[in-house]
């Protein structure tokens, strides 16, 4: 959350203060993108709720919504992140179903060009 916070705070918008989606204003165009996504609304709507707010006010609003949509993902990956045997395993069921499929893709490319396959 406080890297997400920095980032955000430190996001170029312009010096017009004002909460709006327009292409000539690119920065603030994408942090109204951003939040309208993430908090299930129309760009519209998320205008009118903050468009008397300032910066502050909003990029505090789409820091909450960020961080509210990242925690459960980063919460996973950190539960997940600490059993390392089902890491190592999964990792190995992938890499064999990798070599499964490039095996038989590359058996397809060597008949399209004519060459034999290794005698394994």
């Amino acid at each position: 959350p406080e890297v997400i916070a920095k980032k955000i705070k430190r996001a170029v918008t312009d010096s017009q203060a004002t909460i709006a989606h327009d292409p000539a204003r690119a920065g603030i165009s994408n942090l109204v993108s951003i939040y309208s996504a993430l908090a299930d609304e129309t760009i519209e709507q998320t205008v009118n709720t903050y468009h008397n707010q300032g910066y502050a006010v909003f990029k505090k609003a789409l820091i909450d919504q960020v961080v509210a949509h990242l925690e459960p993902l980063q919460e996973r990956y950190y539960t997940l992140r600490q059993d390392e045997s089902l890491l190592r395993s999964t990792l190995a069921r992938g890499a064999q179903q990798a070599r499964k499929q490039a095996s038989k893709k590359l058996a397809e490319v060597y008949k399209a060009v004519g060459f034999m396959a290794d005698a394994n």
